[in-house]
C-alpha cells in the first residue's frame, strides 16, 4: 500500500461535515477537529500495523539461515543473495511507509489536542 492511500482516507475524514459520519459500518457522530483528527490518527495507526517490518525481518532471518546451507559460489548461493537482496529493500520500503505515517499521525495527534475539549 502507498502512502497516498491513507492520505486519501485522512483527508476524507478530515473534510467531514455532516453530522453523523458512517464508514465501514461504523457511526461516527463526534465531527469536531478533535473527533476528526482521532479517528483519522487511529485509522493511520492501524494501517502502519499493517505493513509488519517485523514479520518482514523475520521472514528474511529464515531465508538467511537457509543461505548459509549453500556453497558459497554455486548459482544457488547467489540467487539465495539475490532474494535477501529484494528483502532488505523490502524491509526498507516498510520503514520508510512507517516513518512517513508516524509523520502524519503525529500532524494529526496536534491537531486533536489543540481542538481537545
Amino acid at each position: 500500500m502507498t502512502v497516498l492511500r491513507p492520505l486519501v482516507f485522512a483527508s476524507l475524514l478530515l473534510s467531514s461535515v455532516s453530522n453523523v459520519f458512517a464508514l465501514n459500518g461504523f457511526v461516527f457522530t463526534d465531527n469536531s477537529p478533535y473527533g476528526i483528527a482521532n479517528r483519522a490518527a487511529g485509522a493511520l495507526e492501524a494501517v502502519s500495523r499493517d505493513h509488519g517490518t517485523a514479520d518482514l525481518q523475520t521472514k528474511r532471518d529464515k531465508w538467511a539461515k537457509v543461505c548459509e546451507l549453500k556453497a558459497v559460489g554455486s548459482q544457488s548461493r547467489a540467487e539465495c543473495d539475490q532474494i535477501l537482496s529484494g528483502m532488505d529493500e523490502d524491509i526498507e520500503k516498510s520503514k520508510t511507509n512507517k516513518g512517513a505515517y508516524g509523520e502524519i499521525i503525529g500532524h494529526l495527534r496536534g491537531i486533536a489536542d489543540a481542538h481537545a475539549p
